[in-house]
């Protein structure tokens, strides 16, 4: 029983969001930053229905943010997926 709760607890310590579905998030918040910059209070909100949006927690992205940022190859290769996914939405914008 004991080996069990031990592997479990190492299991949800290692989560992380999909990458797709990372990209999407960060993309988001960045977006959401950058037009309620001036508004924390906003911002926080927005943060909230995003997190609802792609059924996650602010812990669990945290996390994933920490894992991207302690591999810095990981990080590079994830961040100029969002700069083409961020570029890929506004060519669809009419």
């Amino acid at each position: 029983m004991f080996f069990i709760s031990l592997f479990l607890w190492g299991c949800a310590k290692d989560q992380k969001i999909k990458e797709k579905t990372f990209i999407k998030i960060y993309a988001d918040l960045v977006i959401a930053q950058d037009s309620l910059a001036a508004d924390s209070l906003s911002f926080t909100n927005e943060q909230k229905v995003i997190f609802v949006r792609y059924n996650v927690t602010k812990n669990l992205y945290i996390k994933t943010l920490d894992y991207y940022k302690k591999n810095p190859d990981n990080w590079k290769s994830f961040f100029e997926k969002v700069i083409a996914y961020l570029r890929e939405n506004e060519k669809r914008k009419p």
